[in-house]
């Protein structure tokens, strides 16, 4: 017998990942204003070429992205068991 089967496994594989997307985005909204909070002494750092920063930022985001959701996949995978 499956895992994937049964409801009440497959509702709560639902839940988690619905929870695990909601935190994506919350946490990728706190990043994102984060770096906007830090703008002006990033912009300092880079001697106000905003191009740079532009690059950057969006650098800095698709990596903070992908690290939330690599730990997200893992804690809510922990208590199904299931392979990443």
């Amino acid at each position: 017998m499956e895992k994937q089967e049964d409801p009440i496994y497959v509702e709560k594989r639902v839940i988690y990942q619905a929870a695990e997307t909601s935190l994506l985005v919350v946490g990728a909204f706190i990043f994102y204003d984060i770096i906007i909070y830090f703008r002006p002494s990033l912009l300092k750092l880079l001697d106000n070429n905003k191009k740079l920063f532009n690059i950057l930022k969006i650098i800095l985001h698709v990596i903070f992205i992908f690290l939330l959701d690599l730990f997200l996949r893992f804690l809510f995978a922990f208590p199904f068991q299931t392979p990443l």
